[in-house]
C-alpha cells in the first residue's frame, strides 16, 4: 500500500474516532498522490443540519466559494473554546502528526492532515480550534499555501489580527502562484474583511 493511501485511512479512521461516525463515501483521488478535491458526501449526522455544507477531500467545503480547496466561513458567531479544549486540540495535533511523520509520510502531506483537520474544525465555527491545528500543521511545513491561508483566516475571526497579518506576510515571502492566488483572493474574503486589506 503507497505511503499516501496508507495516510488517507489514517486520518479517515481519526476523523471517525473524531466524530465518533462512519462517512458514507470517500473521496477519489488522483494517481500523482494529490487529492483532487473532489467532494465526499457529508456523513449523515452533518447532512442533517441546515447549515452544513459537504466536507472535501483536502478539509475544504465546497459552497459558495469558487476555490474548493478553501474552508468556506459558516454563518453564526464563533463557538467559544476553553483552554483545556485548546490544549487538546494542539495535543491531537501532535500526536497525529508525530504518528503520520513517524510512519514515513512526507512532511507536506502531513501538514495538509493538519490543514484538513483545522478545516473541519473551522467549518463548525470552532475557530480557536482550528488555529491549534493550522499552527501545529505550519511548525511542520511553513511553505505548506493553504494552511498559512487558513490559518490567517482563522486568526482574523478570533480577532488575532497582527497574527493575520503574519500569516499572509509569510504567504507573500513565498513568491508561489499559488500563494499569490490565495493573496489577491484575500481583499474579497468576507472572513479577511476585518484587516481591511487593499
Amino acid at each position: 500500500m503507497s505511503r499516501w493511501v496508507s495516510m488517507m485511512l489514517l486520518l479517515a479512521l481519526a476523523s471517525c474516532r473524531e466524530r465518533a461516525e462512519v462517512p458514507e463515501t470517500t473521496a477519489s483521488f488522483g494517481g500523482s498522490g494529490t487529492p483532487e478535491y473532489a467532494a465526499a458526501a457529508p456523513t449523515k449526522r452533518l447532512a442533517k443540519s441546515p447549515t452544513s455544507l459537504p466536507v472535501a477531500a483536502a478539509g475544504s467545503v465546497i459552497g459558495r466559494s469558487t476555490d474548493p480547496q478553501l474552508p468556506q466561513h459558516a454563518a453564526g458567531p464563533a463557538r467559544s473554546a476553553s483552554a483545556a479544549q485548546l490544549s487538546e486540540a494542539r495535543a491531537r495535533a501532535q500526536r497525529l502528526t508525530r504518528s503520520l511523520l513517524k510512519g514515513g509520510i512526507a512532511r507536506r502531506e502531513v501538514t495538509s492532515v493538519a490543514d484538513i483537520h483545522g478545516s473541519t474544525l473551522y467549518m463548525k465555527r470552532r475557530y480557536a480550534e482550528a488555529l491549534a491545528w493550522y499552527q501545529v500543521g505550519m511548525a511542520i511545513d511553513p511553505s505548506f499555501e493553504p494552511i498559512l491561508y487558513n490559518a490567517a483566516r482563522a486568526a482574523a475571526l478570533l480577532g488575532k489580527h497582527g497574527l493575520a497579518r503574519q500569516y499572509l506576510h509569510k504567504l507573500a515571502t513565498l513568491g508561489t502562484p499559488l500563494g499569490r492566488r490565495r493573496l489577491a483572493r484575500a481583499r474579497r474574503d468576507p472572513d479577511l474583511s476585518s484587516l481591511r486589506i487593499r
